[in-house]
């Protein structure tokens, strides 16, 4: 699995359905090796929040470890359950 983190870009209001703010922006995150639709875009109320948040990969893998396992190179698991 790979997981890219991209850069924070401002977001365009007509393309979402929410009210942002000035300064609002979002971060693109691929995970290659997980067909699941509903992982992609993180948003911030600014650049650094969203590239923080986007960053923070830890819960979105303990949400999908209920359908995949996780392990480290060396056959160790990811999660200690």
């Amino acid at each position: 699995m790979v997981i890219r983190i991209f850069a924070p870009r401002p977001v365009d209001p007509a393309s979402v359905s929410f009210q942002v703010s000035p300064g609002t922006a979002v971060c693109k995150v691929e995970f290659d090796g997980i067909p699941d639709d509903t992982l992609g875009d993180t948003y911030g109320a600014d650049s650094v929040q969203a590239l923080q948040l986007a960053a923070d990969i830890e819960p979105v893998l303990k949400r999908l470890s209920h359908r995949y396992d996780f392990y480290f190179p060396t056959g160790e698991g990811y999660f200690d359950e």
